[in-house]
C-alpha cells in the first residue's frame, strides 16, 4: 500500500485494496508481493484540444504532456488528488499542469492554452486590460501584478475546465454504458 507519510495512507492506494478485497473470493494470497515504485496508480483518459481521439495516460502523469491536456476518469477516488475536481458521483475532471501556490494547488496555464480551447471565452474575459492598482479608500498592496494575473488564469481555467470536462465525462460514461466498452 502507497502512503503519503509514515503512518498516512494514501487513499487511492487504500481505496483499490478495499475494492479488490471485495472483489476477491479467496481469504488468502489475493495480493501480489510486491509491486513496482513506477507502477501507476490508476489510469486516466486524457486529450488535447487539437487532438480527434482521447488517449490513456498512467497516474502519475508523465512529464510530456502539454500543460492544457484536458484529463477525465471515472475514478472518484483521483477527487482526493491536488488539483483534480470531483464532478458528483461520475467521475473526475483535471488539467494536466499545475503549482503550488497558498497552500493551495493551481492550474498553471497561460491564456495561449486556454485560448486553443475556447478563443471566444478567453477574450470576453479581457485578459490583456489595465486594471487599476488601487480604488479611492481601497489600495490593492496585497498582490503584485504576477501573482494577480496568476489568480486570474486560475478561476478561468477552473471555469473552463468544469465548462469543457465535465461533457467529456458524461460522453465517455455514455459511450461506455451503450455498448459495455471502453472509450478508444
Amino acid at each position: 500500500m502507497r502512503s503519503r507519510g509514515f503512518g498516512i495512507p494514501e487513499p487511492n492506494s487504500v481505496a483499490a485494496l478495499l475494492i479488490m478485497r471485495a472483489l476477491s473470493p479467496r481469504q488468502r494470497d489475493w495480493l501480489p508481493g510486491s509491486m513496482r515504485e513506477d507502477e501507476p496508480w490508476f489510469w486516466v483518459w486524457g486529450q488535447g484540444p487539437a487532438e480527434e481521439k482521447p488517449q490513456m495516460y498512467p497516474f502519475p502523469l508523465p512529464v510530456h504532456l502539454a500543460p492544457h491536456t484536458l484529463l477525465w476518469t471515472t475514478w472518484g477516488g483521483a477527487a482526493w488528488l491536488d488539483g483534480w475536481k470531483g464532478i458528483r458521483q461520475y467521475g473526475a475532471i483535471a488539467w494536466a499542469s499545475t503549482i503550488p501556490f497558498r497552500s493551495q494547488t493551481w492550474w498553471h496555464l497561460s491564456a495561449e492554452h486556454l485560448a486553443a480551447w475556447d478563443r471566444d471565452f478567453v477574450e470576453h474575459a479581457h485578459l490583456n486590460g489595465k486594471h487599476p492598482l488601487s480604488l479611492p479608500g481601497f489600495p490593492r498592496t496585497s498582490l503584485d501584478e504576477d501573482r494577480y494575473d496568476l489568480i486570474r488564469l486560475h478561476t478561468l481555467a477552473d471555469e473552463l475546465l468544469v465548462r469543457i470536462g465535465e461533457p467529456f465525462l458524461y460522453q465517455h460514461l455514455e459511450r461506455y454504458y451503450s455498448q459495455r466498452v471502453p472509450l478508444c
